[in-house]
């Protein structure tokens, strides 16, 4: 994110003497507005759910609005006071976003938002996030070992949950989850799995990104 810079200003009074006449002069005082770096996730998997925040700051003197310059379609977008009254700021900008399906695979995706003072000239900062959207890795292999399947996953993004699920068929639209996990942290070589209790002849088996809202970004 590269936000604008922007100056505020306050005023401050000197004292100058013109031959015998006193006069008062407002000096201006820079005060910054910027958008404090962006704490959430770059990469994300197709059909997530994801939330985040965008948050710019000042020196306090004057208070902060937001508004709206472009998202991807579906994402939602408010400002919410009370909430953020717990981190001790004024405002800040919060998205939540259903990531899309297979077909936007690949694709970057910008949130650009403006945050503005009530300074008079006002002040203005441009904020801007880009998400991109990954597709959901295959399982790398399903063996099985003194009769359990054992399913090895590979490529999982970083601080994400994901849910396998299984179904005794396939098209299926029906399809039950036994495993949810989240990543921390590293990145591991890969994920292994046991489906302990297969009752079915058979089962197949996928991995979906969790429902849980998995991408927070409140510094």
């Amino acid at each position: 994110m590269n936000p604008d810079a922007g100056l505020c200003s306050m005023k401050r009074w000197s004292i100058g003497f013109v031959g015998a006449a006193l006069s008062s002069v407002a000096v201006a005082q820079a005060s910054p507005l910027s958008f404090a770096p962006y704490m959430g996730p770059a990469t994300v998997n197709r059909d997530a759910f994801v939330v985040f925040s965008m948050v710019a700051t000042n020196d306090g003197s004057t208070s902060l609005d937001y508004e709206l310059i472009s998202a991807p379609p579906g994402a939602g977008f408010n400002t919410d006071l009370e909430s953020d009254r717990h981190y001790n700021r004024a405002w800040a900008a919060f998205f939540s976003w259903n990531t899309p399906s297979r077909a936007f695979v690949g694709s970057t995706n910008f949130f650009v938002v403006r945050a503005y003072d009530t300074s008079n000239p006002s002040i203005t900062a441009t904020g801007i996030v880009s998400i991109t959207v990954v597709d959901i890795p295959p399982i790398s292999s399903i063996q099985m070992s003194n009769g359990i399947p054992v399913l090895q996953l590979t490529n999982l993004l970083c601080d994400r949950s994901y849910v396998v699920e299984w179904s005794c068929s396939l098209p299926s639209t029906n399809w039950t989850p036994f495993f949810v996990f989240s990543q921390v942290n590293i990145r591991p070589p890969f994920i292994t799995v046991f489906d302990t209790d297969p009752l079915q002849p058979r089962r197949f088996y996928r991995l979906s990104p969790s429902s849980d809202i998995y991408a927070y970004a409140l510094p």
